[in-house]
């Protein structure tokens, strides 16, 4: 499976996606962010974004078409963009979500408190506005990803 970056000509696929995923999309333009996908058939399956935030990311907008899903589409995405947010000196993720903690717990990542968010992340249009005040906060370092595959690439000290 193929991942690519999603230009601006495809906003309007992820915008469909996201609405069936029940996501929101209303900053989906705005500056800072980057999103990749998968397709199948031309046809945009599968998206994931992130914004930028100095060292620090917001993970946005994980979704998979529901005929798609498990075939590890999820997961081949949200690998590629760990691998990018390391590549770009990222070193700490963070989201909000309202049904998914569960999966992103089982990837290494810790509910916090949204005041233990950098005040840049704070302002985005995510944390200001678009989720409600339940969603469930998350932190991930990217510090543990780094070294999880430097030991999986035989790297040992």
């Amino acid at each position: 499976m193929k991942i690519n970056t999603i230009s601006s000509e495809d906003f309007g696929d992820i915008i469909r996606l996201l609405s069936d995923g029940n996501l929101p999309s209303d900053d989906i333009g705005a500056p800072n962010k980057t999103f990749f996908g998968t397709w199948e058939d031309g046809e945009l399956v599968g998206c994931i974004g992130i914004e930028r935030y100095g060292q620090s990311g917001l993970l946005r907008s994980m979704v998979v078409a529901e005929p798609f899903r498990g075939q590890n589409r999820a997961m081949a995405m949200y690998n590629h963009l760990v691998d990018h947010c390391i590549e770009q000196g990222m070193t700490h993720l963070y989201l909000l979500t309202q049904t998914a903690n569960g999966f992103f717990e089982k990837l290494g990542w810790d509910m916090i408190a949204r005041d233990g968010v950098p005040d840049a992340v704070k302002s985005s249009a995510e944390f200001a506005h678009l989720c409600p005040a339940s969603a469930v906060c998350m932190h991930f370092p990217l510090m543990a990803a780094q070294s999880q595959k430097l030991f999986d690439s035989g790297f040992n000290c």
